[in-house]
């Protein structure tokens, strides 16, 4: 739900009548965007179960958020003794990245970090290799994806991802691996990909968070039996997880991995500390 500017001196949607009007909607989630000054959307709202409201402040948040990431990762670039060249910033929409590729370039920049996803990633790379600007270009878990290393060009030959977990193709020798990918191949009618294996990972997971709780299952247990988890493995060779009540991210670690040619093959076999 979008909620257009009203110049509304009070709310004109509040809590009881948002309620109401969710019951006759058997409680489908409602996102509710609320861009007025002043707002017109109750701020209890938010309070509603099924209700997910945002608000001029939520984005200024976001956007702050992302101008503290950027300031922090300057500093940490400087501790490590490394200069800030040049940034580049672009919309999710954007797909013509000639200017972006060229202001780094001309910056002389010898390592471009990314914070990029699948499609944008495929298309700066592609870009880069156009004007052979051959740098080292590392981005996050995003782009440790077979959509980027099969993308024409091979754009994923030579750069670097940061992956919190390995990518094991179908053809991987590992017994446990090989038997995974055959049963999903011949359930679905694909190759398994590193989403695929993620879920699989997580669903293996609760299914050992489950043995471990037995069957007295409380909303307690679950949690219980969750922060009991020590070192638990996966069959894809991905780090230790382990949980407590003060620790819920399981693994701090990532694996860097290169791709080569159309693949992403087994780089660091040990993950690192991140």
């Amino acid at each position: 739900m979008w909620r257009p500017w009203t110049a509304s001196p009070l709310p004109i949607l509040g809590k009881g009548r948002i309620e109401r009007a969710n019951k006759g909607r058997r409680h489908r989630p409602i996102l509710m965007i609320d861009l007025d000054v002043p707002r017109d959307v109750e701020a209890e709202v938010a309070e509603l179960d099924d209700v997910f409201l945002d608000s001029v402040d939520d984005l200024g948040k976001i956007v702050q958020e992302g101008l503290d990431t950027r300031h922090a990762a300057v500093a940490q670039a400087e501790a490590m003794g490394l200069k800030l060249g040049a940034t580049a910033g672009f919309r999710p929409t954007d797909t013509d990245f000639n200017a972006h590729v060229a202001k780094l370039q001309d910056a002389k920049c010898d390592l471009v970090i990314m914070g990029t996803i699948v499609k944008d990633t495929v298309i700066i790379l592609q870009t880069a290799r156009k004007t052979s600007f051959n740098t080292i270009f590392c981005g996050n878990f995003a782009p440790y994806s077979t959509a980027v290393a099969e993308a024409p060009g091979e754009p994923a030959e030579g750069f670097y991802s940061m992956a919190p977990a390995l990518y094991r193709y179908p053809d991987d020798p590992t017994p446990k691996v090989k038997e995974f990918c055959e049963d999903y191949r011949k359930r679905f009618g694909i190759d398994v990909n590193y989403l695929g294996e993620a879920g699989y990972t997580a669903a293996t997971f609760m299914v050992a968070v489950l043995d471990k709780v037995g069957r007295d299952l409380t909303l307690d247990s679950l949690i219980a039996g969750r922060e009991g988890i020590k070192d638990w493995h996966d069959i894809f060779g991905g780090p230790a997880r382990s949980l407590s009540p003060t620790r819920h991210h399981a693994s701090s670690q990532q694996f860097l991995q290169v791709g080569q040619r159309t693949r992403w093959p087994p780089g660091l076999e040990h993950p690192r500390a991140s």
